[in-house]
Parts: structure tokens; C-alpha cells; sequence
């Protein structure tokens, strides 16, 4: 049985995201690496969430909030707005949408 990728991309989740989530590749855009974090925090992968993460954040120092935060959050979906590359290649900006239902806020 086929499952929709929760991105809101319309395609398959294992055609989808599910390469950048496993490791077997890396988002080639700002908008797939956007649309796999929010697939990300969907299926609660937080190794991944941390992995993408800019290393300047020192991701890891939150693994138990985004861990915690698994059990009371529920995803509404996935609008991106825009998207821009930046002037490298590793540089990239992302205007989207994601409203949530936080359980207890």
C-alpha cells in the first residue's frame, strides 16, 4: 500500500522524502530540505531533525524537548510560500507555512 508523503508534495513518501530522512540522500534544494524537516517532525525522526540542522545550532542540546514535543504536537500540513536559492550553493531561503495543534498550550 502506498503512503502519500506527509510534505503535501503529492508523491509518494518512499519517492519523496523518505531518501533525505533515511540518509540515502541529501535534499538538493532549500524547498526538499524544508518539505523533509516537516516530513521529519511528522514521522518523528528527530536523528534526521538534528542531522539538518545548521551545526552552529548545536541541535543535539534539544533532543529530549523535540522529543517531547512528538507526544503533544500534530502536524496540520505543509504550505510553502517561496523559495530562493542564496548566492552559494549551500545558502537557501524558504518562506512556508505549518500550522500545528499543540496539545495542552
Amino acid at each position: 500500500m502506498s503512503e502519500l508523503c506527509p510534505c503535501g508534495s503529492g508523491a509518494e513518501y518512499h519517492a519523496c522524502c523518505e531518501p533525505y530522512i533515511s540518509g540515502a540522500e541529501t535534499a538538493p534544494t532549500p524547498g526538499k530540505l524544508m518539505r523533509s524537516r516537516y516530513t521529519a517532525y511528522v514521522k518523528q525522526q528527530v536523528d534526521y531533525l538534528i542531522a539538518s540542522w545548521h551545526p552552529d545550532c548545536h541541535a543535539a542540546q534539544w533532543r529530549d524537548s523535540i522529543t517531547e514535543s512528538f507526544r503533544t504536537t500534530r502536524w496540520l500540513g505543509l504550505t510553502i510560500v517561496a523559495e530562493q536559492n542564496g548566492r552559494d550553493d549551500n545558502e537557501g531561503f524558504v518562506e512556508f507555512i505549518a500550522p500545528l495543534y499543540r496539545r495542552g498550550a
